[in-house]
């Protein structure tokens, strides 16, 4: 199982940074925890992910689980069993430069492009806590072969119901 990882699964699971609902949370622990015990996480060979991961986590790999998983990312950097590098070519402001070039992805945040283009040359699906962004953009992404997987749900779309 290959996931790449947005940093707000890292930092519910850590339970910091906000007020998160208790099933949110053990969903982002769980994933996390799947990963580092034999999953493969994602993440480019720019460590551009890492240093995202470093502004929020805690290089100890304590006392939460995002910072574990951040830890064991450090620890297996090198190890092809625990993490799958993708080269993606960034600009000097770290951002990715082989995003997809899509008007309706004019908006999507900076920060996860890189993220998102790791997803898009590894066909690893990308997953997510509460970050609206990837839901909002989620239908584009899909058209470039970027899957989210959605941790804590996301609402149905507009003109869809449930069943």
């Amino acid at each position: 199982m290959k996931k790449a990882v947005d940093t707000n699964v890292a930092i519910v699971a850590n339970g910091r940074h906000g007020e998160y609902d208790p099933n949110c949370r053990l969903a982002c622990i769980e994933a996390l925890r799947a990963l580092t015990s034999g999953g493969i996480a994602v993440m480019d060979s720019g460590r551009y992910m890492l240093s995202e991961y470093r502004r929020y986590l805690h290089p100890r790999g304590q006392p939460g689980v995002g910072d574990y998983f951040y830890r064991h990312l450090l620890d297996h950097a090198a190890n092809p069993k625990h993490v799958h590098k993708v080269d993606v070519a960034c600009n000097l402001d770290g951002h990715s430069a082989e995003f997809p070039d899509d008007p309706e992805l004019a908006g999507f945040d900076l920060s996860d492009r890189v993220c998102a283009t790791v997803a898009m040359k590894s066909g690893a699906p990308v997953l997510n806590a509460v970050d609206s962004d990837w839901l909002i953009h989620q239908d584009a992404l899909a058209r470039h072969g970027i899957v989210v997987e959605f941790l804590c749900g996301a609402p149905p779309k507009k003109g869809s119901r449930k069943e």
